[in-house]
């Protein structure tokens, strides 16, 4: 029932604006982070600024995902002078035309990686790794101090202080870290699922040069 209603809506949708926010500090962070060094020709942000670029891109994205609109944005941003990328984008278009229900199955799959924690996956291979503070240590202190309380409580019921009060600088920890940890909470299982999403379509030769 769930997938039949989604490729009614996809079927509904195709071709009409999308009405989601635009939050382009996610968008452009694929492009801001890539060496586009090989391009023919990269639009600046002040050429981006007089072409009103923002709101070109809201009236054309018709992505599935988050991860597609990064790649669309750089695509945007970018003048290639591979005509072989040409070909096959054409290739994709007659198929998507000719086939409205691979055109929904391939929207469907898509829409798998739609979630925001997707936008993150760049920082895994774009961004450098987080590393360990200094004082990392008081971490693995609190950890071994909130589970020695927690079994000597039924001999010592003042322990239970400790162990609220422990929790409470665990949770302003937790937290203070939120940012850093959440690249990686977020985007490492959408990793994993973009990367079965590009084995199955590799083995689909309307994707393959």
């Amino acid at each position: 029932m769930r997938k039949k209603k989604a490729i009614e809506r996809l079927r509904e949708s195709y071709g009409k604006q999308k009405e989601d926010d635009f939050d382009f500090g996610l968008i452009a962070k694929y492009f801001r982070n890539k060496d586009n060094s090989d391009s023919y020709q990269v639009l600046s942000n002040k050429t981006c600024n007089d072409l009103d670029f923002e709101e070109l891109f809201m009236l054309i994205d018709r992505s599935n995902s988050k991860v597609g609109q990064q790649f669309l944005y750089n695509q945007l941003r970018n003048i290639h002078s591979n005509s072989s990328r040409l070909e096959l984008r054409e290739k994709i278009i007659r198929k998507f035309s000719e086939e409205s229900d691979f055109r929904i199955e391939t929207q469907r799959q898509l829409e798998k990686l739609n979630k925001d924690d997707a936008y993150y996956i760049t920082s895994l291979f774009q961004e450098e790794h987080t590393k360990a503070p200094k004082w990392f240590f008081v971490i693995r202190l609190l950890s071994f101090t909130s589970l020695l309380s927690l079994l000597l409580i039924p001999f010592h019921s003042q322990l239970a202080f400790v162990l609220i009060g422990v929790f409470i600088v665990n949770l302003a920890i937790h937290y203070w870290n939120k940012k850093n940890l959440y690249q990686y909470l977020g985007s490492i299982p959408q990793l994993l699922r973009l990367n079965s999403l590009a084995s199955n379509f590799h083995k689909e030769k309307t994707f393959v040069e």
